[in-house]
């Protein structure tokens, strides 16, 4: 660890401290954060939407709460979607984030942003018996009762570089702080590398339970129809994403038997000008266009322009697949 790494480090546990000692915590529901220890791409929106829709399932009154990055509402907070609305309220990606987009669109889920979390809680979840942190895990202002960790398999160990120089927030020590570990994309790493992952854990957290999954395809959806499509594709596909880790994406489609003839990769988050869609279009005439499902909900008022043909781009949903999801989805949500 060079000089700077160790100022990052210190400075950042001097905060965690002095904030965990001063954590609110919720008078009623039970409090799940999912994070990781490195700066996104990780897999923790379908992890979360797995989570929520299985409490649904059980009759919970759930609430996700997402910092809503780059949303013009983060500052105030917001009210993304009721318990009881039949549809989500029309809101764009400018003014509450993708990733709460996304959350939105599973019925019957309450999703909140808000870059205070005490603040978005305290106003709109009294009555919520399970709360659900996205990215949490570096911010101990909301007092939890189990804390998820996701490290992507895919990384070699040796990629773990701290903050400025790479991309970990926190050493791998910090995961002493969580109840469970998920590592992700395993489908896309070696044996060794798992295994490697797994020896690096055990030496922090002997005690904390670890989970495989992986990142699995789940299936192409029309933009002009909103139909999945049940045909396989012969043509070569553009694929297009602005996520934190666009070459795993890439990867996965590979995986479901896709040809690739370019890629475009945006910046995690990106909204680009008005004309871009248009300016891909007629640069790639009439190969697919596909894109990810955030970014899908991110670039959906572009893709509502008149003058553009939206039967030219598709989007693909991205799940993840747990090895012993019954027993993870039990530990999680208390039940064991």
């Amino acid at each position: 660890m060079n000089l700077l790494q160790r100022v990052y480090l210190r400075l950042h546990t001097r905060k965690f401290r002095q904030r965990a000692m001063q954590a609110w915590h919720h008078p009623r529901a039970r409090v799940i954060s999912i994070g990781n220890l490195s700066a996104g791409g990780t897999g923790k929106t379908p992890l979360g939407m797995l989570l929520a829709a299985t409490a649904l399932q059980q009759g919970l009154l759930t609430t996700v709460l997402l910092r809503g990055y780059k949303a013009k509402l983060s500052r105030g907070g917001a009210l993304v979607r009721d318990y009881k609305q039949s549809s989500p309220t029309e809101m764009d990606a400018s003014t509450v984030g993708d990733e709460a987009l996304l959350f939105a669109s599973i019925p019957g889920l309450q999703v909140l942003i808000g870059r205070n979390r005490q603040h978005a809680l305290v106003n709109w979840s009294a009555d919520s018996d399970l709360v659900i942190l996205d990215d949490a895990f570096q911010n101990p202002s909301v007092a939890r009762d189990f804390d998820i960790v996701l490290i992507d398999a895919s990384l070699a160990v040796t990629e773990l570089s701290l903050l400025p120089c790479g991309k970990f927030r926190e050493p791998i020590q910090a995961l002493s702080r969580a109840d469970c570990i998920v590592l992700t994309r395993c489908d896309q790493a070696d044996l060794i590398q798992i295994q490697e992952w797994r020896e690096q854990i055990y030496k922090v957290a002997k005690q904390c339970p670890v989970f495989q999954s992986n990142h699995r395809f789940g299936g192409v959806y029309s933009i002009a129809t909103q139909r999945k499509l049940s045909v396989s594709w012969s043509r070569p596909v553009v694929l297009l994403a602005g996520i934190g880790n666009p070459l795993a994406f890439r990867k996965t489609m590979q995986q479901a038997g896709f040809a690739i003839e370019d890629t475009v990769w945006l910046k995690d988050h990106e909204l680009p000008r008005p004309d871009f869609l248009q300016s891909l279009a007629s640069r790639y005439g009439d190969t697919p266009i596909v894109m990810t499902e955030k970014d899908y909900v991110r670039l959906r008022p572009l893709l509502g322009q008149s003058t553009l043909r939206a039967n030219r781009f598709f989007y693909s949903k991205i799940e993840i697949a747990m090895q012993n999801q019954k027993e993870f989805l039990e530990r999680a949500l208390g039940n064991n």
